[in-house]
């Protein structure tokens, strides 16, 4: 069975990930997408007989896609393979009768195996795969390379803990939480404090900060959340009043879930362990925090999370920041210069 298939992730090495298990020998078109919009368009202009289709993803992203199938009654098989792992993301995505959800990271196993289950493949063509050449993605149908991003594994690996953190508070809370798509770059340390402390001065945010260390990863976590969103997550998980104290604690309680969760899951995908510190609020650390010891010569990558609760109006800025020489270790490990 030859298919025409559309493979939809803003990430390129997601999307090389799943190119390369998809046995060849089912292949007559296939295209790429990295993002909703482009998915449409060849959803609307192509035969397409199925789509593997990512959520989280800039412009438009993959709840829409399955909204504008519908609205567009468009016959095509979809199977999303999501760094989202919500309970209500694999509730939401059933009301469009989705063939699978598929957790990331994927496995070619996992894939071979939906595949077969549906008859979209026989056991003979398991033995092929889709070609890369010289590290680029190549759309068979129009030949255009689509290279990967400088930052674009590192997205998707702290993707997929960010889906990790996002279910877990998720179950605390009963709630949808919107994913973020991950903001990556490079800054000076006083570039980085300026913006996340001054963000604290100036708008009287309530700043958490958690440090980790291992395999020569070192860096720091800091979340950022005004008073009216902690105010919110309190009435939400507590019966008891609100108090000064009472925020704290739970503002600490959440910026550890989140953080812990997040680099727990970001080292399990590199067989290798981090630990971290207890997190505190900002105002009570010590000067010598990760940004307060690196100088404008001095340079951090930093990873922005925005994670959102719309049901309550809640906000949560989460900064990834690694040291200098960190980028060094990811950089050794992962494929950016």
């Amino acid at each position: 069975m030859a298919l025409n298939i559309i493979v939809c992730d803003d990430s390129s090495f997601a999307r090389k990930q799943l190119i390369r298990s998809i046995p060849k020998s089912i292949v007559n078109d296939l295209y790429q997408a990295g993002n909703g919009i482009e998915a449409m368009k060849l959803l609307r202009e192509q035969k397409v007989d199925l789509l593997f289709l990512d959520l989280t993803m800039p412009i438009m992203d993959g709840y829409q896609v399955l909204e504008a199938i519908r609205a567009e009654n468009i016959d095509v098989l979809v199977i999303v393979i999501s760094g989202d792992v919500q309970e209500q993301a694999k509730q939401i995505t059933s009301h469009y009768n989705i063939l699978e959800f598929v957790n990331k990271p994927l496995k070619s196993e996992k894939l071979h195996e939906i595949l077969l289950k549906f008859g979209l493949c026989e056991e003979e063509d398991l033995n092929s795969v889709v070609a890369t050449e010289n590290n680029q993605l190549v759309d068979e149908k129009s030949n255009t390379g689509i290279t990967e991003n400088r930052f674009d594994e590192l997205a998707e690996k702290v993707n997929i803990a960010t889906g990790v953190a996002a279910a877990k508070m998720a179950d605390i809370m009963n709630l949808f939480i919107t994913m973020p798509v991950p903001e990556i770059k490079i800054s000076s340390g006083k570039e980085v404090y300026d913006v996340l402390y001054g963000s604290i001065e100036i708008n009287n945010d309530i700043g958490i900060s958690q440090g980790f260390v291992g395999n020569n990863i070192l860096g720091e976590v800091v979340l950022l959340m005004t008073q009216k969103d902690i105010q919110a997550y309190h009435t939400l998980i507590s019966d008891s009043p609100i108090t000064e104290k009472s925020l704290r604690y739970v503002a600490i309680e959440l910026g550890g879930l989140i953080s812990g969760s997040i680099m727990r899951s970001f080292a399990t995908q590199f067989n290798t362990v981090i630990n971290l510190t207890h997190p505190a609020l900002i105002q009570q650390l010590s000067n010598n925090n990760l940004c307060e010891n690196n100088g404008s010569e001095n340079h951090i990558l930093s990873v922005h999370l925005d994670y959102k609760v719309k049901t309550i109006e809640m906000n949560i800025d989460c900064y990834l920041l690694f040291t200098n020489k960190t980028s060094s270790t990811l950089n050794s490990i992962m494929a950016f210069v």
